[in-house]
């Protein structure tokens, strides 16, 4: 019993009810159907939000205009990674072409390297993937509004102003278009800087007759002496736009540690050189992303103070609900953002990694690390901690022991001790859990897979948004 009605301006509003109950002695549990129920209505709805919402950005960007053939496919060339940066004004686009070209590079370097181990290319495909939900707007309002809505007393009070448009509409696209600022600039500057520079390294690897060969010094001359710094962020026209400030010498010597990779024929020191400029890569993109990533956290309490759901008028009932909303938005900021997707993983940030299967938290070759200077990287940012994001590491320990009892339990499963970070806008607790991450995950094959079907790479390859989950 649905039925579509008109809702005005071209929208279509569809209404449907239903009464649902058990009979006999089940009816005693009738009163427990209603949350069950209504949660699940609440879970269609907003998928069907999702699913509209990422065809509103296909239908917004495919409605600009461009010269017919002008838009790039996903590419693994220094021209074609340029290409794909230049895309300003077709932002959910390029992230799916960043995506998709980053698995291109991760392909080509394990044709190189060998597919033992993952490089950085394997990891940046799916945090750029993960990135996609934050740069899609209207995507990404919705999953607040489902946060918002989910449960509790916020759930009635603001069900009203925040299901059929008006302010609170307006409110919530409002963080999602502040948080995607942030997040679509940072995919952006990265693959600016990275995929280019891997693009050239695989043509120097390509080429190399050996270690010797002087294509390896010739790429890291033209890269910029001195440390990593933060970008300085500015605004213009409503948009954070970056200016790198610091230097790329840590960019120097993760190249060399590719380099040495490929001509090292002991496994076990291979993977310590891929890790190792793994750790190097990854080290200087978060650095230069720090204003990026703050300004993302920031942005739900931002836009919620400076206009939005909240209001200054003593006389429009927030007061105590005002307080309860601000918190559950930092919330909202902590737990979504601080979110990874891989094949067969959806990993919590803000939790110890789960370990291997089998129990082990690190694969063979990395389970000691024997390079001194590798171990003294990983030693500084706390990934081989004293201390887990202020919590002593006996106490760590103890928390992982009681995980892995419960992993016998069947309860969830096992963890590392001291990884979870705590506060995602902070560098160094970043990189305690990065690190790990890269250690622990650095010989799953499953990283190598493409994080797109082939109808959705086909859709990307002539310039569209695909349809379907991304």
């Amino acid at each position: 019993p649905g039925a579509p009605s008109r809702a005005g301006g071209g929208a279509t509003r569809i209404d449907y009810d239903a009464e649902l109950a058990l009979r006999g002695p089940l009816a005693l549990a009738n009163p427990l159907l209603g949350p069950v129920l209504r949660r699940t209505g609440d879970d269609a709805v907003a998928g069907l939000r999702r699913v509209l919402a990422l065809e509103a950005a296909r239908v917004r960007e495919e409605s600009r205009p461009r010269l017919a053939g002008s838009l790039p496919p996903p590419a693994d060339t220094p021209a074609g990674v340029d290409r794909i940066v230049a895309l300003d004004d077709r932002p959910v686009l390029r992230n799916l072409l960043i995506t998709a070209s980053y698995h291109r590079l991760a392909v080509r370097l394990a044709a190189v390297l060998g597919r033992d181990d993952a490089t950085w290319c394997c990891f940046g495909a799916w945090a750029s993937k993960t990135a996609g939900a934050f740069i899609r707007e209207e995507e990404l309002c919705e999953e607040l509004r489902s946060f918002l809505l989910r449960k509790g007393r916020l759930r009635r009070r603001l069900q009203q102003r925040l299901g059929h448009g008006g302010r609170g509409d307006r409110s919530l696209l409002a963080i999602a278009r502040a948080v995607s600022r942030h997040v679509r600039q940072g995919n952006r500057i990265v693959f600016a800087e990275l995929g280019r520079l891997f693009a050239e390294l695989l043509i120097a690897l390509e080429a190399a007759q050996g270690p010797g060969d002087g294509r390896l010094e010739a790429l890291i001359a033209r890269l910029r002496p001195g440390e990593s710094l933060p970008d300085r962020l500015e605004e213009r026209d409503g948009e954070p736009v970056g200016t790198p400030q610091g230097g790329q010498d840590l960019l120097v010597a993760a190249m060399r540690c590719f380099w040495n990779a490929r001509f090292e024929t002991d496994p076990k020191r291979r993977a310590e050189q891929v890790l190792y400029g793994n750790a190097l890569a990854g080290l200087h993109e978060q650095t230069r992303l720090q204003p990026y990533i703050a300004g993302a956290l920031a942005a739900p309490v931002r836009e919620l103070l400076d206009g939005g759901l909240l209001d200054s008028d003593p006389g429009a009932g927030l007061g105590e609900l005002g307080d309860e909303l601000v918190e559950r938005i930092r919330a909202f900021s902590t737990l979504y953002l601080m979110r990874t997707e891989i094949p067969g993983e959806a990993l919590q940030l803000g939790m110890d990694l789960p370990t291997l299967a089998g129990g082990a938290p690190y694969p063979p070759h990395l389970a000691e690390i024997a390079d001194a200077e590798l171990a003294a990287l990983l030693a500084h940012y706390g990934a081989d901690p004293r201390a887990a994001g202020g919590i002593p590491l006996p106490l760590a320990r103890l928390r992982a022991r009681l995980w892995a009892a419960a992993a016998r339990l069947r309860i969830g499963p096992a963890r590392i001790a001291g990884t979870a970070a705590t506060d995602w806008g902070e560098l160094a607790d970043r990189m305690r859990y990065i690190f790990a991450f890269f250690r622990s995950r650095q010989c799953q094959a499953a990283l190598l897979e493409p994080p797109f079907t082939p109808e959705q790479e086909a859709a990307l390859a002539a310039g569209r948004i695909p349809a379907g989950a991304l």
